[in-house]
């Protein structure tokens, strides 16, 4: 998969933070920015941000990594043409065509438009292998200016509400409460669907991990009004 570089982007670290698989680190606060990834320190004494997902919690906020990792980002200017190798957490591993490698933020990208509209077949299954975490929606599809989001949820999400357009939820695995303030909740399971209307509130939950497909307008945010840090960096594709 390709992309282009929306505008210019560099390193924000002169020393990233790197550890190998079975190594031992230690785990801080998760960023709120960008929940998917917390503050790490390896037994060097080297710290920065690192995936939670690449790490296996152990005792007194240890853990061991469960693959090989680094931080390194990098560096490329707004036009330049990059691979796509894997996404994780709202950042694209990627080779540049000089052959660097690193990671860049997604909302710097623009996906190569064949990714987008070739008319194959898309693999929901394997899609939602792809996507780490929760309440963290990844574009799959779009038509017109509707796109197709797959998301994992687990846990509460936050109230909150779209001023500005419907939102339809189609489970596709697991069990999903949408909480209404003014209404009783709705249930859907595996096979069902439901069209939240524009400006009401709601609150999307999940005792179990829930598997939902999302169609909406491009551009709408997760959170809506609310904010917060459960925030998702939007348009990012997978």
């Amino acid at each position: 998969m390709r992309a282009r570089l929306l505008r210019d982007y560099r390193s924000q670290y002169a020393n990233p933070i790197a550890f190998a698989a079975g190594e031992r680190v230690h785990v801080g606060a998760a960023d709120s920015e960008w929940p998917a990834f917390a503050w790490m320190r390896t037994g060097d004494g080297n710290e920065g941000w690192g995936p939670l997902a690449y790490v296996a919690a152990g005792d007194a906020g240890h853990a061991h990594a469960l693959r090989d990792y680094t931080a390194r980002e990098l560096d490329a200017d707004a036009g330049d043409e990059v691979e796509l190798v894997e996404e994780h957490g709202g950042w694209w591993w990627a080779r540049h065509a000089d052959g660097a490698t690193g990671w860049l933020p997604a909302s710097h990208l623009q996906l190569d438009a064949t990714h987008r509209r070739d008319g194959g077949a898309i693999n929901l299954a394997d899609k939602l292998a792809g996507i780490d975490g929760t309440f963290s929606p990844r574009v799959v599809a779009e038509m017109n200016d509707v796109q197709f989001k797959l998301v994992k949820v687990r846990g509460d999400f936050t109230w909150h509400r779209h001023d500005h357009t419907d939102e339809a939820f189609l489970v596709l695995h697991g069990t999903l409460r949408i909480a209404y303030r003014d209404r009783d909740a709705v249930v859907l399971n595996a096979g069902e669907m439901t069209i939240v209307p524009r400006g009401v509130e709601h609150c999307p939950s999940a005792q179990d991990e829930c598997h939902v497909l999302l169609v909406e307008p491009r551009g709408v945010i997760n959170t809506g009004d609310a904010g917060g840090a459960l925030t998702a960096p939007n348009d990012i594709w997978i």
